[in-house]
């Protein structure tokens, strides 16, 4: 190969370099930016956690209704079952 094609393909690995550094380097400064205004906008919105705990807490309670849901209608079915396997009561 040339010595040209060699020196070209140093640079050209050398730019790529400076670029993916440079692309980490920024997504670096991005998650801290991030994480900031996060963080100044829970402290104006004392709210904002809360909320995020709270909607936790309605997600695990909906979960919880409707385990309790199925139990009730597995409760009902075997209930029905039971009735029908008992043989039926004659009057005398």
């Amino acid at each position: 190969m040339p010595r040209k094609g060699k020196e070209e393909l140093a640079a050209l690995r050398q730019i790529r370099d400076w670029v993916t550094q440079s692309q980490k380097a920024l997504d670096d400064w991005q998650k801290r930016v991030d994480g900031r205004i996060r963080h100044a906008v829970e402290t104006i919105s004392p709210f904002a956690g809360l909320q995020k705990d709270v909607k936790v807490l309605a997600d695990r309670i909906a979960e919880l209704e409707s385990k309790l849901h199925d139990i009730a209608v597995e409760d009902q079915a075997q209930a029905a079952q039971a009735a029908q396997a008992q043989p039926p009561k004659t009057e005398r």
